[in-house]
């Protein structure tokens, strides 16, 4: 009598259902670092975007408060910030190293507005 042993074994998977299996691991832990890696950059870009715009608006803001706005430009952490009058508003433009803008933003000058008498600092060495 000729006994065959079972192509796979009791309990175990057979040598091809294993390649397989461990084709779609391989596959599918290519797809999670591919996906890490771009998560990382958009995030790397999202903060940079972040950071110029809030300088952005922090120069608007100054700039918005002066009368008489002309043109100028400032470099702070890398950016080269550049702001000027575009009709009646005012312009403000975040340029990276590269000499790509990452942001503009517009905005109105601030008008003015006037002081009340208590509200203007007294003399030096305060009291009444």
């Amino acid at each position: 009598m000729v006994t065959r042993t079972p192509a796979c074994p009791p309990g175990g998977h057979s040598l091809p259902e294993l390649i397989v299996a461990m084709t779609f691991l391989a596959a599918t832990l290519v797809a999670v670092a591919g996906t890490a890696v771009l998560a990382e950059q958009r995030s790397g870009r999202a903060v940079a975007t972040q950071r110029a715009t809030r300088l952005a608006a922090a120069t608007l803001d100054s700039v918005a408060r002066i009368g008489g706005v002309t043109a100028g430009s400032r470099s702070e952490a890398g950016l080269t910030l550049v702001w000027g009058p575009i009709g009646d508003r005012i312009r403000v433009t975040v340029v990276d190293p590269a000499g790509v803008t990452v942001v503009a933003l517009v905005g109105d000058p601030v008008p003015d507005v006037p002081v009340l008498p208590d509200e203007r600092p007294g003399p030096a060495g305060g009291g009444p």
